[in-house]
């Protein structure tokens, strides 16, 4: 896990929100397809200051790469059910690994 990225999200979001933001989106296309990514992407980056949205929307980018390669699959080998039981747990994790 990248404890820079996550530290920098943490900036900006709550990361149980963004943990569920992310649940939500993966659960709505059961794949991550581009047009329901870009959405979600437009819609969380209304909370933004324009000034770092380009960086941001960057760090998102990564975020949602390295959620759903290394957590989804590689933690939870696809088992997006256990995945969202234990959506607490996982932005717990990501605190702890920032260094809050």
């Amino acid at each position: 896990m990248d404890k820079n990225l996550i530290f920098q999200l943490a900036r900006y979001f709550h990361l149980y929100d963004l943990v569920s933001s992310m649940n939500s989106l993966i659960d709505e296309s059961k794949s991550l397809s581009i047009g329901l990514y870009e959405e979600w992407l437009e819609t969380i980056m209304v909370k933004v200051p324009g000034e770092n949205a380009e960086e941001l929307r960057n760090m998102l980018s990564k975020f949602s790469l390295m959620y759903t390669t290394k957590i989804l699959w590689k933690i939870f080998h696809g088992n997006f059910e256990e995945l969202k039981k234990r959506t607490h747990e996982i932005a717990y994790k990501f605190y702890e690994v920032a260094g809050f």
